[in-house]
């Protein structure tokens, strides 16, 4: 199975960092908005997206909500895991968390309770404070849901925003391997890191998660939300 995660802040001239989830704007002059037709040949062109094709998913507020979407589909008869995910931002939000510690986040991870699926809104709640949206594919790594990450990085990025310690080197700057390897169910998880004008898609994809992110966007940003829309059969 193959999962398009696209984070709407990847849609913008410039990064904003270090923010907890929560529903206010972004208030920055420095970064700007992608016009609609930017926006549109990158889903079509790089992406694979058609309108009369549309790929299943969901789009959510904070992009840990993706987290909750993907395990609905991995304890149900459509999910197939290992999955592969695209991952489309302007943050490679593998533990750089504003709210959680590295290490009480891997600590709770490992527990039993933590292996357990979401099987309610409640005990999704309640699990929000370990995980958030800085570090919810890392966590998705851990409980065995992802082969993959393709890591399709922001044209402003200039520099691996991932910790060293979680990841070794395989082919410089372009291969990765997760080498904190007792934490993860499968041990050979590769991340690839891609530049936007290099990256295309290979054939469509099977789901895709779309977040808006509302304190890393400007607000003008909800109303590109129409355009993902298109693309998009909601699930």
């Amino acid at each position: 199975m193959r999962m398009l995660d696209i984070d709407m802040d990847f849609f913008q001239t410039g990064i904003h960092c270090w923010e907890k989830d929560n529903n206010c704007f972004l208030v920055d002059e420095q970064i700007s908005v992608w016009p609609d037709e930017e926006i549109i040949c990158f889903l079509e062109k790089r992406c694979g997206l058609s309108k009369t094709n549309k790929v299943k998913g969901r789009i959510v507020k904070h992009h840990v909500e993706a987290y909750s979407f993907w395990n609905d589909l991995v304890n149900s008869d459509e999910g197939i895991v290992p999955f592969e995910v695209t991952h489309i931002d302007a943050h490679s939000d593998l533990a750089y968390s504003t709210s959680i510690p590295f290490d009480k986040f891997i600590k709770s991870l490992n527990s039993q309770e933590m292996q357990e699926p979401l099987r309610t809104n409640t005990i999704f709640k309640e699990r929000e404070s370990l995980i958030d949206s800085g570090n919810y594919l890392l966590a998705a790594i851990i409980r065995g849901w992802v082969s993959k990450v393709k890591y399709v990085f922001h044209p402003d990025l200039d520099y691996l925003d991932v910790f060293g310690h979680i990841v070794e080197n395989i082919e410089p700057h372009r291969l990765f391997r997760f080498s904190f390897c007792e934490h993860i169910k499968n041990k050979n998880v590769y991340l690839e890191l891609i530049s936007p004008s290099s990256f295309c898609f290979e054939r469509k994809y099977d789901y895709m998660t779309v977040a808006l992110s509302p304190p890393y966007v400007k607000e003008d940003m909800k109303g590109k939300l129409d355009i993902i829309k298109q693309y998009i059969d909601i699930i």
